[in-house]
């Protein structure tokens, strides 16, 4: 991939529903941006670094794999993680922790070193990106969220800090797509229209389309103020300040 705008794209992204969320309106804004995407998802439900690693070894029909050439994804299930990793081309894969763990550092150990080395080994020409995820919205009853106080900002602290400590010092990454500072900083201007309001921790269209335009600026080396049109259930206020946001957050993406 060079500094040059992009005119097509392949991206694999390794992990579970919040993949899904950040690339579900990618296709379409990488069209708007004059781009044709073809995405992969390797999905498997709530799937952690440490269970990612472990189907890989024993290559259970454990996973969904979702598919876009440019519209809409189609998926098939009961796939093994090796006919989901192997198959096609790609110009980047992304790694990403479950998001109940992703705060903690200690879960970013031999299972992240044993999913980068198949990466380096299968897809030896991809750019690998770290996909840095997003806090649970206040009041949300999962589980997981006892691991921060059920506290959102306590939360969103631990996962910025273990990306700072356990990903953007290691070679192996090409760079970080930050979707959890996005998040966090509309989630302070705007409040809680980001999330769905029946779980409070996966994305609703605004969250997931907010990603997608991180996502495709950052990685097709577009700028959003290149984006005119926007999809419908999108308002223009929000589309306005996604922009303008997505735009301070490409000047240094670390700065998290």
């Amino acid at each position: 991939m060079s500094s040059e705008k992009l005119s097509s794209i392949r991206i694999l992204a390794v992990g579970n529903s919040y993949a899904f969320n950040a690339l579900h309106y990618f296709p379409h804004v990488a069209r708007e941006l004059g781009c044709r995407a073809e995405v992969g998802i390797v999905y498997r439900g709530g799937c952690s670094l440490h269970q990612h690693a472990q189907f890989s070894l024993s290559d259970e029909p454990a996973y969904w794999y979702f598919s876009s050439s440019g519209g809409e994804f189609t998926h098939r299930e009961n796939c093994h993680f090796t006919e989901c990793f192997r198959q096609g081309e790609w110009d980047v894969v992304t790694l990403q922790q479950c998001s109940a763990e992703s705060g903690l550092p200690e879960t970013y150990g031999q299972d992240l070193a044993h999913l980068i080395g198949l990466v380096k080994q299968v897809h030896p020409h991809a750019k690998l990106f770290w996909h840095m995820t997003w806090p649970y919205e206040q009041g949300c009853s999962v589980q997981g969220f006892q691991n921060y106080g059920c506290d959102v900002g306590k939360m969103y602290e631990a996962i910025a800090e273990t990306v700072k400590a356990k990903i953007l010092p290691q070679r192996a990454f090409d760079g970080m797509l930050p979707a959890g500072a996005l998040i966090h900083r509309l989630s302070a201007r705007f409040g809680g229209i980001f999330h769905n309001s029946a779980d409070k921790l996966h994305l609703n269209a605004n969250g997931e389309y907010a990603v997608a335009v991180l996502w495709a600026c950052l990685l097709l080396h577009a700028s959003p103020e290149e984006l005119t049109e926007h999809p419908a259930e999108i308002s223009d206020e929000l589309f306005a300040v996604v922009k303008e946001e997505v735009a301070k957050l490409l000047k240094d993406p670390t700065n998290i």
